[in-house]
């Protein structure tokens, strides 16, 4: 095979494609050397072929090689550039997560700005949002950042639960570039995250004053109308979204989405669920919509749906078998069906996967109210009682709950 390979990579004009499955070959046979040195002269030939600097850096992890592989990267986005979701990208989170290769490269002087950007981006795409942070806010410490860099920073830390500081750093941004569209609609998604409403609405309009067919600030103007409960205007908005945008495109389910969630809210429960199926029809594979619609059925308690709700949350299980929404959306379809017990399964996991997860107060309560319905009717009144306490401490003031709770705690202490 070996000696195959050698007169192959002796012919004269070969291609490059060709000489890379060379080096593949090579490097099955454990011909470790001779891939090397092909990937080697290739990139001495020409620099610019990113899948020969990404064969070399894997030859190079396989030989335990972690410092020359991560060095071999680097050079890659020197030489070829940043590119998204490109093979090199897939490479440094795995080799830079690594606290003794990446303290190094944080502590240069002067720093690599072009490569800590590079970094921080491909760390945020692997969901190592705390490794983002750290190396982008290096970067902005560094240079007078551009907005894409603010805004990656921000989207760095609102990764991890951090609301506050993206919005300092994004009105700093907006400060700097203030007729920057896109640096307004982050503000605006940071202001949501921050409960700041009127605020984020506020740079959302801004930023659709200044670019008024950009769609996505369109989306952003109606996100802050849901979070507002402002009902009738959000289907407005995304209605006319659905209406402009290209058809069957991310763009386009993300809008349908919004519009059915927005129709439900506002108590449009048929058009709604015609949104719905439309939506899954065009996307059959989309989970949080095959959640949505199946809670829609079960929450309405129609007991000739509740199969199709089973059957709903179910494919979205398929999809994300950990999610705690998920998990409380079919517990609370048996909750409806009478299936007490594996009602209370469901549910306990679903309450630890949202705490797990830190989901918002609303999410927490909403759980805990279910559980605390389950355990009432399984005769678990004290169970019963405690999860409609967290759910109280999650979202204080609930009429409903309170009412709920008291009347139990009545019962309970009667002779």
């Amino acid at each position: 095979m070996i000696a195959m390979l050698d007169r192959l990579r002796r012919e004269p004009d070969l291609s490059v494609n060709t000489r890379l499955i060379v080096i593949r070959q090579y490097a099955e046979a454990e011909a470790f050397d001779r891939a090397e040195e092909e990937c080697r002269a290739i990139l001495k030939e020409d620099a610019g072929v990113e899948q020969a600097w990404h064969a070399l850096s894997v030859i190079q992890m396989t030989r335990k090689d972690t410092v020359g592989a991560a060095q071999t990267c680097r050079q890659a986005v020197t030489r070829v550039g940043f590119k998204e979701n490109g093979p090199i990208q897939q490479l440094l989170p795995a080799l830079y997560r690594s606290s003794a290769l990446l303290e190094p490269v944080l502590k240069e002087a002067p720093p690599d700005t072009a490569f800590l950007f590079a970094l921080g981006r491909s760390f945020l795409s692997a969901r190592l949002f705390r490794e983002a942070a750290q190396t982008l806010d290096l970067l902005i410490s560094a240079v007078q950042p551009s907005a894409e860099q603010w805004i990656t920073a921000a989207n760095a830390h609102l990764a991890q639960g951090d609301f506050q500081r993206p919005v300092e750093m994004l009105q700093k941004a907006n400060g700097l570039f203030p007729e920057n569209g896109d640096v307004l609609y982050h503000l605006g998604r940071a202001l949501i995250s921050a409960g700041k409403l009127d605020e984020a609405a506020a740079a959302f309009q801004k930023a659709l004053a200044l670019h008024p067919d950009n769609l996505g600030y369109r989306f952003g103007v109606g996100l802050a109308q849901q979070r507002q409960k402002q009902w009738t205007e959000a289907i407005q908005t995304f209605r006319a979204l659905v209406e402009k945008a290209q058809k069957e495109t991310p763009f386009y389910i993300d809008a349908l989405f919004s519009l059915g969630s927005s129709l439900e809210r506002a108590g449009h429960f048929d058009e709604a669920v015609a949104t719905f199926q439309k939506l899954i029809n065009l996307a059959p594979q989309h989970a949080e919509a095959l959640n949505y619609l199946g809670y829609m059925f079960a929450e309405k308690g129609i007991q000739s749906r509740l199969e199709e709700a089973e059957g709903l949350v179910k494919r979205a299980l398929a999809l994300d078998p950990d999610n705690g929404a998920f998990l409380d959306s079919l517990g609370w379809t048996y909750y409806q069906m009478g299936r007490y017990q594996e009602a209370e399964e469901l549910l306990d996991r679903a309450i630890q996967a949202e705490l797990r997860r830190k989901a918002d107060g609303e999410s927490i309560s909403v759980i805990y109210d279910h559980i605390g319905d389950n355990a009432e009717k399984l005769g678990q009144n004290q169970k019963a009682l405690d999860a409609w306490e967290n759910a109280l401490k999650s979202k204080p003031g609930d009429r409903k709950i309170e009412a709920k709770r008291s009347v139990l705690l009545k019962s309970s202490q009667k002779p």
